[in-house]
């Protein structure tokens, strides 16, 4: 019973600004020092062209950005690097699947490991994920949809290239 307008054009740089803010936020990846400012800056001058690009940024592709001196690009340099390490809930909720919230992500990394076992499951059997606790079949569908987009894919590629495990570590699953 949802009536909302969304663009589905990925390369839209209003999409792009959007999913990077909703990446670098707390619940997310908590990557600190890059705000919507500076995110305006990475996307305007084309240096962030996807929120895996964010991650081949140096120190030279910040420092030529407007309040952005050399300690401040080590800074966030550093931020990234370490946002890698967040636990897998907490990257894929900073997908920005649709119906996809903190608490969904949770549940959904808990019943699937890794990435590639929810992707299959998501698109081969969408049906075994809706009994998950606070799933059903709409974001199980929303799951589908996603997993589905080619341009999704290509992400997920990009991140594991990157260095972001798409899984659970061990103290995660015990």
């Amino acid at each position: 019973d949802e009536a909302a307008t969304r663009c589905i054009n990925s390369s839209c740089p209003a999409i792009l600004r959007g999913a990077l803010r909703h990446w670098v936020s707390k619940g997310s990846l908590d990557i600190d020092g890059l705000g919507s400012k500076l995110i305006e800056q990475l996307v305007g001058r084309e240096l962030v062209k996807s929120i895996a690009s964010l991650y081949e940024l140096n120190a030279d592709h910040l420092a030529c950005l407007e309040r952005m001196g050399p300690k401040s690009a080590e800074k966030l340099i550093a931020s990234l690097s370490t946002s890698k390490k967040q636990p897998w809930h907490r990257q894929l909720y900073g997908l920005g699947i649709h119906h996809i919230g903190e608490t969904n992500a949770k549940a959904l990394a808990k019943a699937f490991p890794n990435i590639e076992l929810l992707a299959s499951t998501a698109c081969e059997s969408p049906e075994l994920i809706q009994p998950i606790y606070g799933i059903g079949k709409e974001i199980a569908q929303s799951l589908k949809q996603w997993f589905s987009n080619p341009i999704n894919q290509e992400l997920i590629h990009n991140l594991k290239n990157v260095g972001f495990s798409l899984a659970a570590k061990r103290e995660e699953i015990e």
